[in-house]
């Protein structure tokens, strides 16, 4: 697809990463395609060189410092971020770049996101996080993975590299709404594609924390009381509060459990990091 580059993440990924390029390759055949790998001891690297353009180590120096790294070697207008574990067929590329095209005051966007044939609790559990809490089309003050990004904003306006976790997003997005700029999720679909267990929800969920911790500890200085506590108590106002009143409200009672636990989690990380 002319005018993007899509930029891969990826650490130890090698169960993830072929098929993940590979389908790159097909919904986007014209883009150019980078891949910023942490330093894996596997063989995500061996694998990435045969569809890359070009494989860049981030010299396991944070996500953060990953994803700058894919932006300033990008060659095109627009820059996708897309996980190991991200599926984005051709027709969702298209709708996102066509949003971007049509403002330029919108600096990203991103898709509705869902996980494909969920065969177990935890996978179906996060399926349903996705679909009643995180997946509100239109204006949004924060999107992630997997996303586009207008190349020329995300240069100046760029991400943090002290934000080693999981608010790497969440810092970026601070600043462009600062400086005026919308983001904005799009009515097309993404699919994440993994096997989740236990262990895997409870990292995942933790990884936030972990990043909760390095925003607050960075950004929160020049907030008021206020702002402290929303920021504090965020994760359990929408997953325990407002995602357990939607769980019923949606006879989805068997989420419950996984929403506490993913707060647990979350609240676990934000404690224990260092």
């Amino acid at each position: 697809m002319k005018g993007l580059t899509i930029v891969v993440c990826s650490k130890n990924s090698e169960s993830l990463i072929e098929n993940c390029l590979k389908e790159i390759k097909f919904n986007a055949p014209e883009s150019e395609l980078i891949v910023v790998d942490a330093d894996s001891t596997d063989k995500t690297v061996e694998i990435a060189k045969k569809y890359a353009d070009k494989v860049i180590s981030d010299h396991r120096k944070g996500l953060s410092f990953a994803r700058q790294l894919g932006i300033d070697n990008a060659s095109n207008d627009f820059v996708a971020f897309v996980g190991p574990d991200n599926v984005m067929e051709r027709e969702t590329i298209e709708k996102l770049i066509a949003v971007l095209r049509k403002d330029e005051r919108i600096a990203g966007v991103q898709p509705v996101t869902s996980i494909k044939n969920p065969k177990n609790y935890w996978e179906k559990s996060t399926k349903q996080i996705f679909e009643l809490l995180l997946n509100a089309v239109g204006p949004v003050d924060v999107i992630g993975t997997p996303c586009i990004f207008r190349k020329k904003i995300v240069s100046v306006y760029r991400y943090d590299p002290e934000i080693t976790k999981g608010a790497d997003d969440t810092a970026l997005c601070l600043k462009l709404i600062k400086a005026g700029f919308k983001l904005e999720r799009v009515d097309a679909i993404s699919f994440e594609e993994q096997n989740l267990d236990f262990k895997d929800f409870f990292a995942r969920w933790k990884f936030y924390g972990q990043g909760d911790d390095q925003f607050y500890r960075k950004y929160s200085k020049e907030w008021t009381f206020k702002r402290k506590l929303k920021s504090i108590f965020h994760p359990f106002r929408k997953y325990i509060l407002g995602g357990c009143w939607t769980a019923l409200t949606n006879g989805k009672l068997l989420l419950i459990p996984a929403l506490f636990l993913a707060v647990f989690a979350r609240y676990y990380g934000w404690l224990r990091a260092k």
